[in-house]
């Protein structure tokens, strides 16, 4: 007899299996998300949005990531999805020049990282055995880490 625990487990796998063939099928009808089969995700004008499936309301929701405005998205096919993603952006950056603001950008270059000072030290003499600078060395790795993202 299956445990609850084994019960959980199986469901999770079955969803995570679902929303990778879901990813596959976006990039491949698509042709501008992003490559990585485990990441949802799109690019337009520079913002990143991340997509998400409702299989109750068969419908792709998409949210542009790194914002405090919330700028929302969705669409019942691909091309829906898409079409209404590039409106989105277009709207929020056409109604910022109309009122004469800025348009938030998702990063503005500059990290504030708090680690503990073992893991400070560590990157620190791990930055100069690489002959970097810490901001380097760090700039480095991060970019190493997200260029799936």
């Amino acid at each position: 007899m299956m445990q609850s625990s084994d019960r959980h487990d199986v469901a999770g796998k079955i969803e995570a299996r679902y929303y990778f063939v879901i990813s596959c099928v976006i990039r491949a009808k698509a042709g501008l998300l992003q490559r990585t089969p485990m990441h949802n995700s799109m690019k337009f004008r520079g913002y990143t949005a991340r997509i998400d499936y409702d299989a109750a309301d068969r419908i792709f929701m998409g949210r542009v990531l790194g914002m405090s405005e919330q700028l929302v998205f969705h669409g019942a096919s691909v091309e829906e999805l898409v079409a209404d993603f590039e409106f989105a952006v277009s709207h929020y950056l056409s109604e910022c020049e109309k009122e004469g603001r800025r348009p938030e950008k998702p990063a503005s270059g500059k990290l504030l990282l708090r680690l503990p000072p073992e893991v400070h030290a560590s990157a620190s003499v791990a930055a100069a055995s690489a002959g970097k600078s810490l901001n380097r060395w760090v700039a480095d790795v991060v970019a190493t880490a997200a260029a799936d993202y």
